[in-house]
């Protein structure tokens, strides 16, 4: 699969994840007349309320992506033997470690 595809593929998975979080919050729990009754504005609603609420699916989406990408590092650092047939990740790990000791 292209890695244009899987990009597309995991935007669309955590925009659908992302959402589906905010639909499913009760809107007892957001709290956003309570907010505006306290003079909040919309920007301190969403920082103040909807933000703390969102922290499991935004911590979800960090750890996806990063299994993601992994994997994207993983197998053909598994599979390719050849320089010349190795992936762009895999050509530019040798020169981000570069002077650093492991």
């Amino acid at each position: 699969m292209s890695s244009s595809r899987r990009f597309a593929r995991e935007l669309a998975l955590q925009t659908l994840y992302g959402t589906e979080v905010g639909h499913r919050t009760p809107e007892d729990m957001l709290g956003e007349t309570t907010a505006r009754i306290d003079g909040l504005s919309e920007w301190r609603i969403i920082v103040r309320v909807l933000l703390p609420l969102s922290k499991p699916a935004i911590a979800t989406n960090v750890i996806l992506s990063f299994i993601w990408s992994w994997n994207n590092f993983l197998w053909p650092l598994l599979i390719t033997r050849d320089p010349e047939m190795q992936t762009l990740p895999l050509g530019l790990a040798p020169i981000s470690t570069a002077g650093r000791r492991l």
